[in-house]
């Protein structure tokens, strides 16, 4: 086989490359297994080769920058496998796990490069691996933004002649340069504000500019500042959330345009909503499966489980799973994979990423399950025996999204208790998105709940996204098709209700300047709880 050649030049004793067995050119991933020895002997080389030098593996990043990757990798953050036909390779960061399937590589003796996609091939990227020196050093984010401070001053006198005004503002964020760079300028006494960001920022970060726009156009205006125009630049193919929004923000709404690569031209780009959210067809879309019967042996575990702490445990059946999946508060720590004809029923327990997993078969001893059960009584409690413990401070907005979707009524008492679904599907045409919670009144009327325990600038604007969304399926007729709110009375007619809920002390100093500037169209009603929140659930300021 061709790629058996490769193991002489990468064998632990030989330090010298070999350039004859390496492959040169990009090879398209067709035996699956053949791929996936080549990459990981590439990956074996390009270990030793960084251990000799002393240096970490080097990452070069050509695609959409929602997904970059660090720009150093040590080994035991990539990872190639063999899932479902295709070959996988994923990478570990520090917040976050990133998979793509390699649809094509290319082995050389300095480096290893893939075009690697994703989402049915709608997303893609290249990726070149190196140990080697013959690669530049990666730009660091301070030079990048410093570098496009300097294009986009360039742009925005090429796009609007006349108009002077100073260099770009770049404000500063700890001792880094923010992501985003705004310009004054001026002509015949009006002021135009130019906001942009530069395509190496994550996807996220591009959909923050509306912030950053409307907090700064603000500030202005309590100075006296007569601004007529506000223009977001953002780059190519990144603006369609972005688009959404501003067909909610109030008069006067800021212009949008998309860059090119290379930060030289500009389009504009008009608000508007997505025909494909409300004609695409409903098949594209993943809802979740009612668990179903459960066998005696499901139905003695389950039990086992609940009945322990009822008032804490949930139990769900997770999109794109088999598995029934256990919460404390919000907090995974169960799992029962479901019985077939070929297997019985097995239990892992322990929080993914933190423990290790222990598996349990129904004829096994449960210690673990009792250890971590007790472990969860102890911390994961309103009156905890550590308040520093991990388990009460971890994943704390899906601790208040246990309580709220229990008992929405104590937010309001217009939503119907009988009626509350947490991490909802809300589909868009370029993301998947779950509602925190979603609800109905004693009317029949859609709620949507967007929930934060920390200070967040974009909360406003990420429920109006789930707002809009849960909207469309409602046209759309999803939630019915789909079992939700089964023998309900349902009024789609009106549009749901957005409910903004946060700590009162945590609340973000701009959410009701964000709030302001959504459409009087959008019926948002902004609650502030306790700080207490978690011994008792209460709201204490409605607006």
């Amino acid at each position: 086989m061709e790629h058996q050649a490769i193991p002489s030049a990468l064998s632990p004793q030989s330090s010298v490359l070999s350039p004859q067995s390496w492959v040169g050119k990009m090879k398209s991933v067709v035996d699956i297994h053949a791929a996936k020895y080549d990459l990981e002997l590439a990956l074996l080389h390009l270990e030793q080769h960084t251990q000799t030098k002393g240096e970490p593996i080097r990452a070069f990043w050509r695609g959409t920058g929602s997904h970059r990757p660090p720009e150093t990798l040590a080994r035991d953050r990539i990872s190639v496998s063999v899932e479902f036909g295709k070959v996988i390779l994923c990478l570990f960061g520090e917040e976050r796990a990133e998979s793509w399937r390699v649809k094509e590589y290319a082995i050389l003796p300095d480096r290893l490069t893939l075009n690697l996609e994703r989402q049915a091939g709608k997303v893609s990227a290249s990726l070149t691996l190196t140990g080697g020196e013959q690669l530049p050093l990666p730009v660091s984010v301070t030079e990048r933004r410093n570098e496009f401070s300097l294009q986009f001053e360039t742009l925005l006198k090429r796009f609007f002649p006349g108009w002077k005004g100073r260099h770009p503002h770049i404000r500063k964020e700890s001792a880094r340069l923010s992501r985003y760079v705004w310009a004054e300028l001026e002509r015949q006494g009006k002021i135009l504000l130019a906001f942009g960001i530069n395509p190496d920022e994550l996807q996220p970060a591009v959909n923050g500019i509306l912030s950053e726009a409307l907090e700064t156009e603000a500030a202005l205006r309590a100075k006296g500042r007569d601004i007529c125009r506000v223009c977001l630049f953002v780059p190519e193919h990144q603006s369609i959330t972005l688009a959404e929004r501003l067909r909610l923000v109030t008069a006067p709404c800021p212009e949008l345009y998309e860059m090119d690569a290379a930060g030289t031209r500009a389009r504009r780009i008009e608000p508007a909503e997505q025909p494909a959210l409300v004609t695409g067809p409903a098949s594209r879309y993943i809802w979740p499966k009612p668990v179903g019967t459960l066998t005696s042996t499901e139905t003695r575990l389950v039990e086992k489980v609940v009945t322990q702490a009822p008032e804490m445990i949930d139990v769900t059946l997770p999109l794109r799973s088999r598995q029934l999946v256990f919460r404390w508060l919000g907090l995974e720590f169960a799992r029962l994979r479901r019985e077939t004809a070929l297997r019985p029923p097995a239990m892992t327990v322990g929080i993914p990423g933190i423990d290790h997993l222990f598996w349990l078969d129904s004829t096994q001893p449960h210690q673990q399950l009792e250890t971590m059960i007790g472990q969860l009584r102890k911390f994961r409690t309103a009156e905890p025996a550590d308040r520093t413990n991990w388990l009460y401070r971890t994943q704390s907005e899906r601790w208040l999204e246990a309580l709220v979707r229990r008992n929405p009524a104590v937010l309001d008492v217009e939503l119907d208790p009988a009626f509350a679904y947490a991490q909802a599907p809300a589909y868009d045409l370029n993301e998947a998105g779950y509602v925190d919670v979603l609800a109905r009144t004693h009317t029949g009327r859609l709620a949507v709940m967007e929930l934060k325990t920390t200070a967040d600038r974009e909360l406003p604007w990420q429920g109006l996204d789930y707002w809009r969304r849960v909207q469309a399926h409602a046209r759309r007729g999803d939630f019915t098709r789909r079992g939700f709110f089964a023998g309900a009375e349902m009024d789609f007619s009106a549009p749901p209700l957005l409910y903004l809920v946060a700590p009162v002390l945590r609340r973000h100093e701009t959410l009701r300047l964000m709030c302001r500037r959504m459409n009087p169209a959008v019926p948002v009603r902004v609650l502030g709880l306790s700080e207490h929140w978690r011994q008792e659930l209460r709201v204490i300021v409605r607006e």
